[in-house]
């Protein structure tokens, strides 16, 4: 199956914790877990499985875009 965070956070991942920036991917797992944890504590009660797919999509969006971000960062830190 395919979902959003399946192989750009892999690319990710693998690009960052090669180069140290493991403190990074800690963070945020840790507010992607949070996250997860909050939406489906609100959304599941209201809303069932639906709820608990759109938790996971928001989760896994803002997840991707965190790791983008550190990504993009660490890129133009890495080249200046």
């Amino acid at each position: 199956y395919w979902s959003i965070d399946s192989w750009y956070v892999d690319l990710f991942n693998s690009v960052l914790s090669a180069n140290g920036q493991g403190r990074s991917l800690r963070n945020c797992l840790i507010i992607y877990g949070l996250m997860i944890l909050t939406c489906n504590v609100i959304l599941i009660p209201k809303f069932g499985a639906t709820g608990a797919a759109y938790s996971k999509l928001l989760s896994s969006i803002v997840y991707l875009l965190s790791i983008w971000i550190i990504y993009v960062n660490f890129k133009k830190r890495d080249f200046i």
